[in-house]
């Protein structure tokens, strides 16, 4: 007899990529895949950011989303910022 197995991921995981001037082309595409990927895996997913660049927002939404405490947050590489600040780093650091 064959028993179905059942998912590695759970409905109701959420994760959630945060990056700056979301409305380029190139985070449209990375949306796309990241979306994609999640319907594959049957999770949520979004994408996150200011419309334009500005990496002070963008550190403000990471915090919120900290906060909310999604099964993953991906950050884009341009956020260095996010580890140049002794208070973010302990942001960063409690999400893990």
């Amino acid at each position: 007899m064959c028993r179905a197995r059942s998912p590695y991921h759970e409905e109701t995981e959420r994760y959630v990529f945060v990056s700056t001037n979301i409305n380029l082309p190139y985070w449209r595409e990375a949306e796309a895949g990241f979306l994609d990927a999640a319907k594959m895996l049957g999770v949520k997913a979004e994408l996150i950011g200011p419309t334009t660049y500005d990496p002070d927002a963008e550190v403000g939404m990471f915090r919120k989303v900290v906060e909310q405490q999604p099964a993953g947050i991906c950050v884009s590489r341009r956020a260095r910022r996010f580890s140049r600040r002794k208070s973010t780093r302990r942001c960063c650091w409690a999400s893990r």
